[in-house]
């Protein structure tokens, strides 16, 4: 594509993955968006994970949804849109029933259990978007907190009233603040 850098995002486990790659390739990243992501697989994070591992297996793709949906999102979008949550059920459950989408998640699941690169975000230098939601259950704003405190230029968003899948819940907020970020021209109007 013939860029120098570019300003990279990642949501989650993508979020993990990034934070990798700004550690170890500092001069492609001009600005780093993080979105509910934390620095290491805490246990909690990790039990979460063997239970969908558990479940997955049973290829049991409704017992599978309503393990792992839920709580991805805050209780009052849940309630306020189950509409859209049932429509998303009729979606997801097929898929959820098959193995070769359980294979996936259980390879995403055990490559995240030794994520933990902690003492290494300090390294990053870039400026930094850490975007948190008040109700991540997966997670919690104490992760998130720990990233703008060691990531020297960071900037933290907290969206308010929205779980783990943000960009779901509140599009039009989540897209602004992640094209703002990365096509802000002036380091003085960054968040």
């Amino acid at each position: 594509m013939g860029l120098e850098k570019a300003s990279i995002m990642g949501v989650s486990y993508g979020g993990e993955v990034l934070l990798k790659f700004a550690i170890k390739y500092p001069h492609l990243v001009d600005r780093l968006i993080l979105s509910n992501t934390a620095a290491w697989t805490s246990p909690w994070l990790r039990d979460i994970g063997y239970s969908w591992n558990r479940v997955g297996a049973t290829l049991d793709g409704e017992a599978y949804y309503d393990l792992a949906i839920p709580v991805i999102y805050s209780p009052s979008f849940y309630v306020e849109r189950n509409d859209w949550m049932e429509n998303r059920r009729k979606v997801l459950v097929p898929l959820f029933s098959t193995r070769e989408f359980q294979d996936r998640m259980k390879r995403l699941v055990d490559s995240a259990e030794s994520h933990d690169c902690r003492s290494r975000v300090c390294e990053i230098t870039c400026p930094t978007l850490v975007i948190s939601s008040q109700y991540d259950f997966l997670t919690p704003l104490l992760e998130q907190e720990f990233l703008v405190k060691n990531i020297k230029n960071a900037s933290h968003v907290i969206i308010p009233n929205a779980g783990h899948a943000a960009m779901y819940e509140k599009p039009l907020l989540f897209a602004s603040l992640v094209l703002g970020f990365a096509n802000a021209k002036d380091d003085e109007y960054i968040i």
